[in-house]
């Protein structure tokens, strides 16, 4: 039976993971970033693989793309590459990439976005974290470890699923090892 922890690069992501499989462990990268190299993300992770112990499957690994040039499978190859060559070739390590950050599978669903705060406007500035805050901004601030977590409980994860692989496989995988507060979401 499943027993998952999860890897995250940020506060918001580490809420909404401890959300979806509560009760499971969630620890943060704790580093990331447009230069931050994925050998160096991999030293981070590879301690808390460590402290895990053999005791989590799957364990996830969810971070932005930021501004990097590489793909989201070049990443995703390197980083399984570099946790092989650091001992972790055996574990089941499942790697997800937002595509520059993790607001922008929120702009997804802009019509849920709208509706749930309101909102006239569909028009989108920007893009990420910019582009919500000056969506919602004429409501309400965006806060990443409140609104960003309301707001991914908002969204239609089917229809954002709909729109992007990535997101589609994150949310696909958590609901098969049996995030509950995930597949009631789905429901």
């Amino acid at each position: 039976m499943p027993n998952p922890a999860f890897i995250v690069e940020g506060h918001m992501e580490k809420k909404i993971a401890g959300k979806l499989c509560p009760g499971q462990p969630v620890r943060r990268i704790g580093c990331n970033g447009d230069n931050v190299e994925i050998a160096r993300m991999c030293d981070f992770i590879a301690s808390h693989i460590r402290i895990f112990s053999n005791k989590y499957y799957p364990i996830f690994i969810i971070f932005d793309r930021e501004k990097r040039v590489d793909s989201r499978e070049t990443l995703r190859a390197r980083m399984l590459q570099e946790l092989e060559c650091r001992g972790f070739g055996d574990q089941d390590i499942r790697v997800f990439i937002a595509d520059r950050e993790f607001e922008d599978w929120y702009l997804l669903d802009i019509e849920g976005i709208c509706n749930h705060y309101g909102l006239i406007s569909l028009r989108i500035r920007g893009s990420g974290k910019h582009a919500i805050s000056n969506l919602i901004g004429q409501k309400q601030q965006y806060i990443e470890t409140s609104t960003g977590v309301e707001i991914f409980d908002i969204i239609d994860k089917q229809k954002v699923g709909a729109a992007c692989g990535e997101f589609n496989a994150m949310i696909s995988a958590a609901t098969e090892i049996g995030c509950s507060a995930l597949q009631a979401q789905l429901l």
